[in-house]
């Protein structure tokens, strides 16, 4: 996983390459792609000694692809309206191994804007984002044996990996997480689709937050993620009849 997850930046990475970005071992590296190389995960140019991502991950993209289109092309307008409503940046997303990655954005045409772009990748052990989605990923997480990896990204948010669990666990039963960071805040809900949970988040300055702001965008988002759950299925019946 750590040798794919290095061509998130770049299409091709040599043997050293992936040496600098994992700090594992040149033996293992070779063990390890050679294994990915096998299951079409990997493939290696001859010539220029170059790794690349295989051909599994085309047969991949053309499955998920349209999936992915669908909830973009339902959410968008959604978005839009939403953030015309509130004011706000909102956007929409999804994990992807450690991280999360966003799908869908919409920004005020007034106002703050937080520099939110498709595509943007963050951890999943920080922010109002990571949290819901972790919240609702379907899976244990083991919070000791990532601790590193929780106490960076997360900033010193959580004192200990009990912290942590507490703070996933608050956000499955309320439905909501919550978060600041620096001047602004951002607050996320969870939209459940098949197979999968994306999470529908606004940010905008700390200093408008209050309780009642809070309430109030909290039942904005969810009115906003029912609809694009229904748009979505709408739209998965128009193309699957």
């Amino acid at each position: 996983m750590e040798i794919l997850r290095c061509f998130h930046q770049t299409s091709l990475l040599r043997l050293h390459d992936i040496h600098e970005l994992t700090g594992l071992n040149k033996s293992r590296i070779l063990r390890t792609a050679g294994t990915l190389i096998k299951f079409g995960f990997l493939k290696l140019d001859p010539a220029t000694k170059a790794y690349a991502l295989g051909p599994i991950f085309l047969s991949l993209a053309g499955t998920l692809a349209p999936a992915v289109d669908r909830i973009k092309r339902a959410a968008q307008p959604i978005l839009e309206a939403l953030t015309a409503e509130i004011g706000e940046t909102t956007m929409l997303s999804t994990a992807t191994g450690e991280e999360r990655v966003v799908i869908v954005r919409a920004e005020p045409e007034l106002g703050l804007r937080y520099g939110v772009a498709v595509g943007q990748r963050r951890s999943l052990f920080h922010g109002a984002t990571g949290t819901i989605l972790l919240a609702h990923l379907g899976a244990e997480i083991d919070s000791a044996k990532l601790w590193p990896k929780i106490k960076t990204f997360a900033e010193n948010t959580y004192a200990s990996p009990g912290d942590f669990d507490k703070a996933i666990l608050k956000a499955r039963q309320d439905g909501f997480a919550i978060s600041q960071r620096g001047n602004a805040f951002a607050l996320a809900v969870p939209i459940f689709f098949s197979g999968e949970t994306t999470a529908l988040t606004v940010v905008g300055p700390l200093s408008e937050m209050n309780n009642d702001r809070s309430q109030k965008l909290r039942g904005r988002l969810i009115e906003a993620s029912e609809k694009i759950r229904s748009a979505v299925i709408s739209l998965s019946k128009d193309t699957n009849p």
